[in-house]
């Protein structure tokens, strides 16, 4: 089976290992010359004048880099990178100034990133642009084969980031290596190098689509213990509606706040299994599919988000939440 390996090269590490190139770096021959290498002839017939080493001043703008992770990467001129991007349909656009994201990344970092934003036919474009010669200096896109890494890497159309990630690659080592030091193994190819930037989601706030987050402060403030069964956890939301644990004199308290599909993932699961998409249960030996609501642990789940309801521990804010596409298991005990 052909071996597949998610081509990702994310903006923010993209920008972080600029930051970590070393600060003797000389600027390139475009950056130095207005555009244009000095030839030969040029070269020749330089003075002792010209050859002496120059002396910053201040109207000298040259890009500088900074120390490893500190911010901006870069001072003088601003440092622009143009990238391929596979741009979902919920993204609008990655734009500066019309992103928020990218526009904060690019402040943080002082590196402006040029998009050729692709939306359909991603990989038809992307094999045309690296038949051109116009190659873009970053590709952010998933799904590449490691056929097509290994083929452009050996015509050096993709570069070999392993290198370049451990020795420059500040926040990757402090955030992914510390932590995962055997992670390149899971993206090496078959000519033993790495072409893209491993993809990493290792951080507890989003390692699920639905979890339930509570105020620590407020079971502090309120003396209560961590809920741990469906009956401590509607015990917890009413204290918060009723007893003013954000001290204010007023029972404003929201109980819970959540998108709507996320009732169904999180506060059913403790009552019955339900794929949360199709409301379907399938039985222990695998071989009969029923319909979740048709069962009791299915009612009484109802019985008690409506319970929860009437007590106002739902955030009215909640019927009017966009749906979200999956769910996950409650760690809550049914009681």
């Amino acid at each position: 089976m052909k071996k597949t390996v998610r081509f990702i090269v994310l903006l923010l590490c993209a920008a972080l290992l600029v930051s970590c190139a070393p600060q003797t770096q000389s600027p390139s021959p475009a950056a130095t010359t207005g555009g244009a290498a000095a030839t030969p002839a040029k070269t020749a017939a330089k003075t002792e004048a010209e050859t002496a080493t120059p002396t910053a001043t201040p109207d000298d703008h040259t890009p500088k880099a900074t120390k490893p992770g500190e911010f901006p990467v870069y001072t003088g001129d601003q440092v622009t990178f143009s990238a391929f991007a596979q741009i979902s349909s919920s993204i609008t656009t990655m734009k500066y100034g019309e992103n928020a994201f990218s526009t904060f990344i690019s402040d943080l970092t002082g590196v402006r990133i040029e998009f050729d934003e692709v939306r359909a036919s991603a990989q038809e474009k992307l094999n045309l642009v690296l038949a051109s010669k116009d190659l873009p200096d970053i590709i952010f896109m998933e799904n590449i084969s490691a056929d097509m890494q290994v083929s452009y890497g050996s015509q050096g159309i993709f570069l070999p980031l392993e290198e370049l990630l451990v020795k420059n690659g500040y926040f990757f080592q402090k955030n992914v290596l510390t932590y995962l030091p055997n992670i390149f193994e899971l993206y090496r190819m078959s000519d033993g190098k790495i072409y893209c930037v491993p993809k990493v989601q290792g951080a507890f706030e989003i390692l699920y689509e639905n979890m339930c987050l509570i105020n620590q402060t407020w079971l502090d403030t309120l003396n209560l213990p961590m809920p741990s069964t469906t009956q401590e956890l509607k015990d917890t939301l009413i204290a918060f509606k009723t007893r003013d644990p954000n001290g204010n004199g007023k029972a404003d308290e929201l109980g819970i706040v959540c998108l709507s599909d996320a009732v169904w993932g999180f506060m059913m699961f403790p009552f019955i299994y339900h794929d949360g998409f199709y409301s379907t249960l399938i039985n222990r030996d695998g071989n009969d599919i029923f319909p979740a609501f048709t069962q009791d642990g299915f009612k009484e789940g109802l019985r008690y988000l409506n319970d929860l309801f009437v007590r106002a521990c739902w955030s009215p804010r909640r019927l009017t939440s966009p749906p979200i596409p999956s769910c996950a298991p409650s760690p809550c005990k049914r009681r």
